[in-house]
């Protein structure tokens, strides 16, 4: 889709992924964490959890409530996390890789 197309709920700067709990796999629960800018809802630089991802097209991340946020810059501290822990590094063509199951449940 365009982007001129896209109806976007909010810019997220400063931002990380989050599971939607410390148990859950990260292609079950992902969501995004940090301050939006541009919503009709939250006041500019609100920090807001989303609900969870359910599609990633780009710098654009779809949610299961229907919003479509448009990611700016990662929070450096995920970064830090990021490569501590050897997790997807956010890049400007990906900054988030969702995980899928195979069909096989690995």
């Amino acid at each position: 889709m365009a982007d001129a197309e896209r109806e976007i709920t909010g810019r997220i700067e400063e931002w990380g992924t989050v599971a939607y709990n410390p148990y859950t796999a990260p292609e079950c629960g992902q969501m995004i964490s940090g301050k939006v800018y541009g919503s009709a809802t939250h006041k500019d630089g609100k920090h807001i959890r989303t609900s969870i991802i359910t599609e990633v097209d780009g710098r654009y991340v779809m949610t299961s409530s229907g919003s479509t946020y448009l990611l700016g810059e990662p929070d450096p501290n995920f970064i830090k996390f990021c490569k501590h822990t050897g997790c997807h590094m956010p890049t400007e063509e990906e900054p988030i890789r969702m995980i899928t199951p195979s069909k096989d449940g690995t």
